[in-house]
């Protein structure tokens, strides 16, 4: 049985002569002795708190995944790093987490080399070794009583990492009021593959011609944060619009369909060629389901027709009724790297449920409430700050792993971190023919470990 973890508390430090609290806390873990399971986790405060926060609190982790990133990728590692250093990367806020995440990691392991080099190419796996999604979302006459939305999606991803198999539910609550948000994924992610705004907006991506092009492009798990965050102050139903217009002008690293579910049908499906700017957004249509539903797979739909891949999905809309979290959620089985459901009431008012994969079943199901995650009180484990069913999947005996507390630094001099910056030699698209080939040795090189 996987174990609880109590919970983390972290001390007050000082911070440029001013009080200020290392601000990060596990409120309920469970893995098993091989470190695979879940973590549920909240940060607070600037965005390098936060970072630093993250990078204390999973240390060993970090540097192992980044390790393992390393092996995986080999000789090609070094082009890896200059390709995401030069890559544009959105909202500036993710300079400062990394910078902090940089020196949470060195206080928890002191021999620590990891930079944020190392955490751009880690934190964006996704955008080179491509993904696999279903998705879906409804409203209106499709749910009832204070359920207003339901959306969820499940990531289809054979990743051969190691460190994928410890699925972090991750709250950060930024103290300069921008917007707060939450993401399923792994550790020193500061990116997302799949993440939910305060507005209930769950946001994730899909292939679709997911060819890979090296330059100043936004790296697209970079872009589910772009777009969950850039709303704040906006009207609700202007966010796809505002989201839309922003990518529009803004090229994306890797192809992809871009979900952004805002509740009660007012969100829709960017999609965005490698290389350029996004281009096209599908809203609900009033000839399928009422208009009442999104369903996306990894192939193209006019929103008039269920989408290849989609058809069970389709299948329970044709069936009339109430969907329910439970039955929205259970739907797509538990065959994914995760899967994450939201029930929307209202803004700052929802239930989230999650699960990730192990290497035998999956974790059991993290339901969590966002009031919990954002608005109550930091609480120990098992006092309610998560609640879990039995696992429905076999899941492997083992103990807890032990969390860290400590203090925070300053911030470096100068205030926000630029980054690495690595100029690449002159090119097509900002890159030279060799570092052009290497990266498609690389993509090639993944595509047929995944085939193995």
């Amino acid at each position: 049985m996987l174990m609880r973890m109590s919970a983390v508390v972290l001390l007050l430090g000082l911070c440029a002569g001013v009080a200020s609290a290392q601000q990060g806390k596990i409120l309920d873990q469970q893995r098993n002795a091989a470190g695979e399971g879940y973590s549920v986790v909240k940060v607070w405060g600037t965005h390098y708190e936060m970072g630093y926060a993250h990078g204390l609190l999973f240390g060993k982790e970090i540097v192992a995944a980044s390790d393992e990133v390393k092996k995986t990728v080999g000789v090609l590692y070094g082009t890896a790093r200059q390709t995401m250093t030069a890559a544009l990367w959105k909202p500036a806020s993710i300079e400062d987490e990394l910078a902090g995440m940089v020196a949470g990691v060195k206080a928890a392991v002191p021999s620590s080399t990891v930079d944020a080099a190392d955490l751009k190419v880690a934190g964006t796996y996704g955008d080179w070794a491509y993904i696999a999604c279903r998705s879906h979302s409804s409203w209106g006459s499709t749910v009832a009583g204070p359920t207003k939305t339901l959306s969820t999606r499940r990531l289809d991803f054979g990743s051969p990492l190691a460190a994928v198999k410890h699925h972090v539910l991750l709250a950060r609550i930024p103290s300069d009021g921008s917007m707060r948000w939450l993401s399923l994924g792994w550790v020193g992610f500061v990116t997302s593959v799949t993440g939910v705004n305060e507005h209930g907006t769950l946001a994730s991506l899909h292939d679709y011609n997911s060819k890979f092009v090296v330059g100043a492009h936004l790296p697209r798990s970079a872009l589910v944060r772009h777009a969950l965050t850039l709303v704040k102050g906006l009207p609700v139903e202007s966010h796809l619009d505002a989201v839309y217009t922003e990518l529009s002008k803004t090229s994306v690293m890797t192809g992809t369909f871009f979900n952004y579910y805002v509740p009660e049908g007012k969100g829709g499906v960017i999609t965005c060629p490698a290389g350029l700017p996004c281009n096209k957004k599908r809203v609900p249509q009033s000839d399928y389901h009422g208009g009442e539903v999104l369903i996306t797979t990894n192939d193209e739909t006019d929103g008039h027709t269920t989408p290849k891949g989609g058809d069970f999905m389709g299948s329970y809309y044709d069936k009339t009724g109430a969907k329910t979290i439970a039955d929205h959620y259970a739907l797509m089985g538990h065959t994914g790297l995760h899967l994450l459901s939201v029930d929307y009431r209202g803004v700052g008012d929802m239930t989230i449920w999650a699960e990730g994969r192990l290497s035998s079943g999956v974790t059991p199901t993290i339901k969590v409430e966002w009031k919990t995650l954002f608005d109550a009180p930091v609480v120990p484990a098992g006092d309610g700050a998560a609640t879990k069913d039995a696992a429905p999947q076999p899941a492997q005996d083992g103990g807890p792993t032990p969390g860290a507390d400590a203090t925070t630094p300053p911030p470096p001099a100068g205030g926000e971190s630029g980054g690495c910056a690595l100029a690449l030699l002159p090119g097509p698209r900002g890159t030279s023919a060799l570092v052009l080939v290497a990266l498609l040795a690389l993509v090639a090189a993944l595509a047929r470990r995944r085939a193995r």
